[in-house]
């Protein structure tokens, strides 16, 4: 099951983290021709968003071969909103094509992991801190991962 991963972190007059990834949560079979579709979508956005030196440990493991990290300015945003929609579509158009497999109700184990991964990992919180871990751990937690 491929899964849409797309944020990005704006701080002041700055995007300090955009992820772009269609990732698996297990082993496919379809990966493969699915990021073969992406290539060239990679190839045009990782030119316009260079990928940052360094990846969070938990990205390098989940990361698939066309993942985008990196940063812009704020300027830049409406070519972000290109890119996102550019992968946005080569995976609707994949789930497209599997709706019924995808239609299982309830999150299945792999989902769940993914979300528990996700909200252990998340870079906000890097950023918020003190008085405000509390809101983040809810926010997370009961919202953005639920």
């Amino acid at each position: 099951m491929p899964v849409f991963a797309c944020e990005w972190v704006l701080v002041q007059d700055k995007i300090h983290v955009i992820v772009l990834d269609i990732e698996w949560l297990q082993q496919s079979d379809e990966a493969p021709l699915l990021y073969q579709q992406l290539k060239a979508d990679y190839e045009k956005w990782v030119a316009v968003f260079p990928p940052k030196k360094e990846w969070p440990a938990w990205f390098s493991e989940i990361a698939s071969e066309v993942a985008l990290f990196s940063e812009a300015a704020v300027s830049q945003m409406p070519l972000l909103q290109k890119s996102f929609n550019a992968y946005l579509n080569k995976w609707t158009a994949y789930c497209t094509l599997h709706t019924q497999e995808f239609l299982q109700g309830k999150d299945n184990e792999k989902v769940k992991e993914y979300k528990h991964h996700h909200y252990l990992n998340s870079p906000a919180r890097t950023i918020i801190k003190g008085d405000n871990e509390a809101w983040l751990n809810t926010f997370l937690k009961d919202y953005h991962f639920a």
